[in-house]
C-alpha cells in the first residue's frame, strides 16, 4: 500500500506537522506544493543530522504566507532501500476566512454559550451583593420604618397641618366654627401637650392613615 496520501489534508498546523516529522526515522525531506510529489519542490533538506531538520522545517513552515492557501506535501528522503515508498504527509496552514456577514461553524452556539455564562455571572455577582447587604444591615421593625417615615419633611408637613385641624376642630366649640380660626401659638401649645402626655408620632401616623369615617367617629366621641 502507498504511504503518499492521496486524499485530504492530515495536517493544519506547524506544530502538527512538526510532531510528524519529528516521528519519522529519516532526516532530509522535501516539501511540494500540491498533493503530490513533482519537479519542483518548494523546500529540501538533505542533512543527516535530526534537530538541523527539525530547524530547518520549522523555519520553512513558519515563512508560509497567511494568505497561503495552498495543500504542501512533506515527504522524507528514503534512506532504506528494502523500503519502496518513503512516508509522506499533506498539510495547510492556512484556509480562507468566511464569508463576511457568514458566521463561522460553531460562532453562533459559542456566542450563545457565552452568552449564558455572562448571564449566571452577573446573576452571582448580585447574590453576593445582596448577602452582604443583609449581613451588614439591622433588621427592619414597625418603629424603624414608621421613624424612617416620619423623618420625610413631606409627612412632618401634613401631620403638622393634620394636628393642626384636629386641634382647631377640638378646641372650638360648633357654635363659634365659623369665627376666626385658632390663633398659631395656642395650636402649637395643644401640639406640644399631646406628646407631653403620652402621644408618639408613631400615633399620629396610625391617625393620620384612618379613612374620614374613622376621623369622624373619633371626633364624635371626643366631643360628648
Amino acid at each position: 500500500m502507498p504511504t503518499v496520501p492521496q486524499y485530504g489534508v492530515q495536517r493544519s498546523s506547524i506544530q502538527g506537522v512538526l510532531s510528524w516529522y519529528e516521528d519519522q526515522d529519516e532526516t532530509g525531506f522535501r516539501i511540494y506544493a500540491g498533493r503530490k510529489e513533482n519537479d519542483a519542490p518548494y523546500f529540501v533538506y538533505n542533512g543527516k543530522d535530526k534537530e538541523e531538520g527539525y530547524a530547518a522545517l520549522h523555519k520553512a513552515l513558519s515563512e508560509m504566507e497567511p494568505s497561503d492557501y495552498s495543500v504542501y506535501l512533506l515527504k522524507v528522503k528514503n534512506s532504506n532501500p528494502k523500503v519502496k515508498e518513503a512516508p509522506a504527509v499533506t498539510f495547510q496552514l492556512h484556509s480562507p476566512q468566511p464569508a463576511y456577514g457568514m458566521p463561522a461553524p460553531g460562532y453562533q452556539a459559542n456566542n450563545e454559550m457565552l452568552s449564558r455564562l455572562a448571564a449566571i455571572e452577573s446573576k452571582l455577582e448580585e447574590d453576593i451583593e445582596y448577602d452582604e447587604e443583609e449581613e451588614t444591615e439591622e433588621p427592619a421593625t414597625p418603629t424603624s420604618i414608621i421613624a424612617g417615615i416620619l423623618q420625610q419633611p413631606q409627612v412632618q408637613s401634613a401631620l403638622i397641618n393634620f394636628i393642626s385641624g384636629m386641634a382647631g376642630n377640638l378646641m372650638k366649640p360648633p357654635t363659634v366654627q365659623a369665627v376666626a380660626g385658632i390663633v398659631e401659638d395656642n395650636v402649637q401649645k395643644s401640639i406640644e401637650t399631646l406628646f407631653s402626655k403620652g402621644v408618639t408620632p408613631s400615633d399620629l401616623a396610625k391617625l393620620a392613615a384612618m379613612d374620614s369615617q374613622q376621623i369622624n367617629f373619633l371626633l364624635t366621641m371626643l366631643r360628648k
